[in-house]
């Protein structure tokens, strides 16, 4: 029998730590995943950047040959709708002498847009903080309860309203924006409009080509 003070017992805390997931490969699972999380991520810029850039430029070429004033509002997200708009009134009235207002209307879909991201973004913020008054004092909580998230409603309400009016604005931002872009495929390439605006709507990639194809003609009259 070995004497008490021979006995070896575990020390707390010097368990080993469970292995962490390898691929068949031998690399770490975490480090695969981040590394898609980052190629994902990059896909996502490089594929913004190849939009936001070759339209830019070619909306902004079409504004100067056409004499447009303020293209450089083409590089803000509601001034590109405003240049957008512009391009498709000023073929509607030179061409089919029609007075329409998509320079006044793409803008404001947009800034309502907008106006409604932020307005979820602070009611929600509201809700925590309110929730938050009674959930950090227990005895508010133990108190209140349920009642304490009734009075949340208007909050809730609010929230759920803005949120579901995004989808109506939205629906019509993207209607009025095919139309323009119909009209400035008409102004550049009449008779092949059609054409093009499918192509750009089923595989988007494409329409930027397209625009910077056509942003050094002129308005062409069918």
């Amino acid at each position: 029998v070995l004497p008490h003070s021979a006995v070896l017992l575990p020390e707390e805390g010097t368990g080993d730590a469970a292995p962490a997931a390898h691929t068949p490969g031998g690399r770490p699972m975490n480090e695969i995943n981040e590394t898609w999380a980052f190629l994902y991520l990059g896909a996502i810029v490089l594929i913004f950047a190849y939009h936001w850039v070759l339209e830019g430029i070619a909306y902004q070429t079409m504004a100067r040959r056409r004499g447009l004033r303020h293209r450089w509002l083409v590089w803000l997200p509601v001034g590109r709708d405003w240049i957008q708009g512009s391009l498709s009134d000023q073929y509607q009235y030179l061409v089919r002498g029609q007075i329409r207002s998509k320079r006044k209307v793409l803008p404001g879909l947009s800034l309502g847009k907008l106006l409604l991201w932020a307005g979820v973004i602070g009611i929600y913020l509201w809700l925590v903080s309110k929730l938050l008054q009674y959930t950090s004092n227990i005895v508010l909580w133990e108190k209140f309860g349920i009642p304490a998230l009734m009075q949340c409603t208007t909050e809730l309400t609010l929230l759920a309203s803005f949120w579901l009016l995004r989808y109506p604005v939205r629906l019509m931002r993207a209607i009025f924006r095919t139309i323009a872009l119909y009209d400035v495929y008409a102004s550049c390439m009449p008779g092949s409009q059609a054409t093009y605006l499918v192509l750009s709507l089923i595989f988007p990639v494409t329409r930027p080509i397209f625009l910077m194809s056509c942003r050094k003609k002129g308005l062409q009259y069918p």
